[in-house]
């Protein structure tokens, strides 16, 4: 294993001491379960950030992150641990932050998968089911699912997997203003859509996202790739988040 990456268990382990070292900030840390139709059945960690105020106070709007789909983007989570430590710093990035948005966080959505990057297997991509949670969603899915030996194989149907039913039912649940997924291995910062080429978002929520990107390439990324997933991965991708 790398030793300059923090493991599963390191993450969460140090993501948890927020819990009493938040200042400014409600934190709370949960175990949520989901067993599917199949039987499977998963438990992920997921992470409430919020400002500490009068709960009368004027309602914030919601952001719902989700980290570490692909077991092998070891980043990804080294990234969520990251994003806390930023959040729970009592900065005036931070307090400015979540006087904006309440904070919802999958940390490692694929947690037994990247269990076994970890002790080597380093090419792990898909998840214990050797379904690719990034395909897994329920919205332009392929009519003829791939076979299973692809690394993007979706699964026979949308949600089918117990990882993506959570993130499913977080975003009901939590209705959130900004959706991100966060990943590594391409030089890019994207915005929908990912299924197919040449479908952007309608009107100004299309005008909102670009001008989100161009503002994050210009302050952390110069040389990123950008536009819609499709065109700035320069592939479709069916079923992804």
């Amino acid at each position: 294993y790398m030793p300059w990456y923090s493991n599963t268990d390191e993450i969460l382990r140090k993501m948890s001491s927020f819990k009493t070292a938040c200042p400014g900030a409600n934190f709370d840390m949960t175990p949520q379960t989901e067993t599917t139709d199949e039987g499977h059945s998963l438990t992920l960690n997921v992470i409430h950030i919020r400002k500490d105020d009068n709960q009368e106070a004027a309602p914030r709007k919601k952001a719902l992150f989700v980290f570490g789909e692909h077991a092998r983007e070891f980043i990804s989570m080294e990234s969520a641990l990251h994003f806390v430590q930023t959040l729970c710093s009592n900065s005036d990035k931070a307090k400015e932050a979540l006087s904006s948005f309440d904070v919802t966080m999958v940390p490692v959505a694929n947690p037994l998968e990247r269990r076994l990057a970890e002790a080597g297997q380093f090419c792990k991509r898909k998840n214990e089911h050797h379904v690719d949670l990034n395909r897994n969603f329920g919205a332009h899915r392929l009519d003829f699912p791939k076979p299973q030996r692809n690394e993007t194989y979706g699964g026979l149907k949308g949600f089918s997997e117990p990882a993506s039913l959570i993130i499913k039912k977080l975003a009901e649940t939590e209705k959130p203003k900004s959706y991100v997924s966060v990943h590594s291995g391409g030089y890019l910062v994207a915005m929908p859509f990912g299924y197919q080429k040449g479908h952007r978002p309608e009107r100004n929520d299309g005008v909102d996202l670009q001008k989100v990107l161009d503002e994050v390439k210009s302050k952390y990324c110069p040389g990123c790739l950008q536009g819609t997933l499709a065109e700035a991965i320069d592939y479709d991708n069916p079923g992804c988040d």
